[in-house]
């Protein structure tokens, strides 16, 4: 934040000095145009903007490889019980019929106990799936390398924020 701020402050800072050397008639014989060179990071939010996007990429290539749909992962904005922050949750349709499945235990007051045997199969299926995908689909390679030099310049980045 603060970089983009010194930045506009600079534009505006040049833009007034231009303007300046302009009205005084200074500058008149200087045919090259001076050169200002700005080097910096992308921001922290941009960052998280364009992983998120590549996320949902990997999700839809990923699904659209997939024949099960039990394993399809979906993303949704949701806000946990009492709480007005949302937050994006990603989750494997399988994950999202058991979630039903106790809502409808709790809703009939019949007791529910979570199928962790079933859960922990279908997680092995899912990562299996996974794998194979990725190891077989190109363009799964190459959106999961984005996705990690992404991940990578967002430590970066913030731990740079950090320091400032």
């Amino acid at each position: 934040m603060k970089r983009s701020v010194r930045f506009l402050m600079a534009l505006l800072l040049s833009g007034v000095v231009a303007g300046h050397a302009a009205e005084t008639g200074q500058d008149a014989g200087n045919e090259e145009p001076e050169e200002i060179i700005i080097r910096g990071t992308r921001s922290v939010d941009t960052l998280r903007i364009k992983m998120m996007a590549t996320e949902l990429r990997i999700y839809d290539l990923f699904n659209t490889l997939n024949p099960d749909d039990r394993y399809d992962i979906h993303c949704q904005v949701v806000a946990a019980t009492g709480s007005l922050i949302k937050e994006r949750q990603c989750a494997a349709q399988y994950i999202d019929d058991i979630r039903a499945d106790e809502a409808w235990a709790y809703e009939s007051d019949l007791p529910w106990i979570p199928p962790m045997d079933e859960i922990e199969r279908h997680d092995e299926e899912l990562r299996r799936l996974l794998e194979k995908h990725l190891a077989e689909n190109k363009d799964l390679q190459s959106a999961a390398r984005e996705y990690r030099d992404l991940r990578k310049q967002l430590l970066e980045a913030e731990q740079a924020r950090e320091k400032n």
